[in-house]
C-alpha cells in the first residue's frame, strides 16, 4: 500500500503508519523538552491532528498540513534536515521560537502535594508522580495531591495498600474545586484512563459511569477508581495507583 496523507475522517485512520508518526511527533516534543505526549494507540484523531499541526509549526513549516500530513511533511518531520532552507530559518525566527516557549508552558506539569499528604521520611514514588504529571498536562490543570503515603497500610479489603508503599495518590474534590461524583472528577479520571492506555472515547466513558479499572503499560500496573465504593468510599476522590510490575 502506498504512502497516505492523513487527515481527520470518520472512521478514523488506523494504523502501524499512524503509530509510527504519533512516535515521532513525541520525539519532536521531547527534543524541545515540551511535555506533551500523545498516546501512540495507531488511531488519527483529533489529539493527533493538532499535536501534528503543533509540530509542524514548530519547525517552520506553515501551512504543511492544511489538507492532512502527507508522506513528504512525514519525512521532514522525521528527518528536519530535509527542509527547506526557508523553512529552517522560519524555524528559528523569534516567532516559532516564543510558539515553542508557549507550548512548553502549556504542557508543562503542575501536581502539588497537600500538607499532611505523606508521612515524614516517606514520599510518593518518582514512577507515581511522573505518571500524576502526566496526567496534570493530558487535562491542563494543576493537581493537588490530597493524600499520598500518609494512609493505612492496609485497605478496606486487608491488602497492603500501594498508597503505603509510595505508589498511589488520592486527589481530593475539594481541593481540586469540584465536587463528589462531579465534572472535575470526570476530567482528571479520563485522563488518567487515557494515560493508562485507554482511547480517548472509552476513557471518558469510563470516567463518566465510575469504577475500579486495571490496566497493563510501559512496565506498569496503573489503577484507576472513580464513582465507586468498591475498595472504598471513592465519590470525593480520584484514587490512581501506579508500581512497576
Amino acid at each position: 500500500m502506498p504512502p497516505r496523507t492523513f487527515t481527520l475522517t470518520k472512521p478514523h485512520m488506523t494504523g502501524d503508519d499512524v503509530r509510527s508518526f504519533q512516535d515521532e511527533l513525541n520525539s519532536r516534543f521531547a527534543g524541545w523538552e515540551i511535555d506533551r505526549i500523545v498516546v501512540p494507540d495507531g488511531d488519527y484523531g483529533r489529539e493527533t491532528r493538532d499535536a501534528a499541526r503543533q509540530v509542524c509549526r514548530a519547525l517552520g513549516l506553515d501551512h504543511a498540513t492544511e489538507h492532512g500530513v502527507t508522506p513528504d511533511v512525514r519525512i521532514k518531520v522525521r528527518h528536519p534536515e530535509n527542509r527547506t532552507a526557508m523553512e529552517i530559518e522560519r524555524s528559528e525566527s523569534g516567532a516559532i521560537r516564543s510558539y515553542r516557549a508557549r507550548l512548553r508552558r502549556r504542557f508543562a506539569s503542575h501536581v502539588e502535594i497537600a500538607p499532611g499528604a505523606n508521612l515524614p521520611d516517606r514520599p510518593i514514588s518518582k514512577v507515581t508522580l511522573d505518571f500524576v504529571g502526566r496526567v496534570s498536562r493530558r487535562c491542563h490543570r494543576t493537581i493537588v495531591v490530597t493524600t499520598g503515603t500518609n494512609h493505612d497500610k492496609f485497605t478496606v479489603d486487608g491488602n497492603v495498600s500501594d498508597h503505603f508503599s509510595g505508589h498511589a495518590v488520592d486527589i481530593g474534590m475539594a481541593a481540586n474545586g469540584g465536587t463528589d461524583d462531579g465534572p472535575v472528577g470526570d476530567v482528571i479520571m479520563a485522563a488518567a484512563l487515557i494515560e493508562a492506555g485507554f482511547t480517548k472515547a472509552d476513557a471518558k466513558a469510563k470516567a463518566a459511569g465510575g469504577g475500579l479499572f486495571n490496566a497493563q503499560r510501559d512496565g506498569m500496573r496503573i489503577q484507576c477508581i472513580w464513582k465507586t465504593n468498591v475498595g472504598g468510599n471513592h465519590h470525593n476522590h480520584v484514587h490512581i495507583g501506579v508500581r512497576p510490575l
